[in-house]
């Protein structure tokens, strides 16, 4: 167990094995089941903003019964300034690469995505039933959770949260170059230096979550497409077999609508997928037949 409060000398000759350097932060493995992250910058306000995220999850961390969020285990403060914290080593793969391999069963991968969207259900009722405030998951892709050696899913990037009065902290879905930024009544844009584009709320959970389908469904980076090359290609998913009432629930993401969440409905998605649907779009495609 690393002391939550050492010195930078210290805090070096920790034995830990680095996993995975990001731009923000860099992810080392230290003894046999845990995962220490490491901030990679020292600007205050950012620091200060992270520290009231892990703070506020572990004061919450009881109450919040969601065994899919890898919650926070302590902080760690080096020479007095937070550094990062430690929370339990999840063995897993990406989801990314689960949903694009083809070693796994569309029924899966279903059930793979039919999961995220029941997390995000738990997350309303935790709002609701233990008064955990404007508690969304913001960062929300297809890097940011693993999927076991059990296939349960992990969510894993627990201090890009939103909770109670904290920022928001970049998110890949939520820029303001995209197209969400024709909504912004549903949308809200927050207006600060150094911090995400958006306020993550319901809409923004569920908005996430549906361009995480649309990625498989399309097999590409739908969160990229103008708002027409969508219409167009749920137009088409419609002749590929996926009911209209879920591609009016896809579509609503582009519009003044509450977004909703689909996920007891995915299983609908099957005939699609075993009938090759994503690379018959690719076809069209390359015929020129979608602007």
């Amino acid at each position: 167990m690393i002391p939550e409060q050492i010195s930078d000398y210290e805090f070096q000759s920790i034995t830990k094995e680095p996993l995975i350097k990001g731009r923000d932060a860099t992810i080392f493995r230290y003894g046999d089941e845990k995962i220490l992250k490491v901030f990679n910058t020292n600007l205050t306000d950012y620091l200060n903003n992270k520290r009231y995220v892990l703070s506020s999850l572990l004061y919450y961390k009881d109450k919040i019964d969601i065994q899919n969020l890898v919650l926070p285990n302590e902080l760690i403060e080096v020479d007095d300034k937070l550094k990062g914290y430690t929370m339990d080593y999840i063995q897993g793969v990406t989801l990314e690469k689960k949903l694009v391999s083809n070693k796994v069963t569309i029924d899966k991968k279903i059930k793979f995505l039919k999961d995220l969207g029941k997390i995000l259900e738990d997350m309303k009722v935790l709002r609701k039933e233990q008064h955990i405030e404007n508690f969304y998951l913001n960062d929300l892709h297809e890097k940011n959770i693993l999927v076991d050696d059990r296939n349960i899913i992990h969510f894993v990037d627990i201090d890009s949260v939103q909770i109670f009065s904290s920022k928001p902290f970049p998110s890949k879905y939520l820029q303001e170059y995209l197209p969400i930024n024709n909504f912004l009544n549903k949308y809200k844009w927050y207006y600060g230096l150094t911090w995400g584009d958006f306020w993550a709320n319901e809409n923004t959970e569920i908005y996430c979550y549906i361009i995480i389908i649309l990625n498989m469904l399309l097999n590409t980076q739908s969160y990229r497409l103008k708002i027409n090359q969508l219409l167009e290609y749920l137009n088409i998913m419609e002749d590929l077999g996926i009911p209209k009432e879920l591609t009016e629930i896809f579509s609503r993401i582009y519009s003044y609508n509450e977004n909703i969440n689909p996920y007891e409905m995915l299983d609908e998605l099957s005939p699609y997928l075993k009938n090759n649907g994503p690379d018959k779009i690719k076809k069209i495609v390359k015929k020129g037949k979608l602007r």
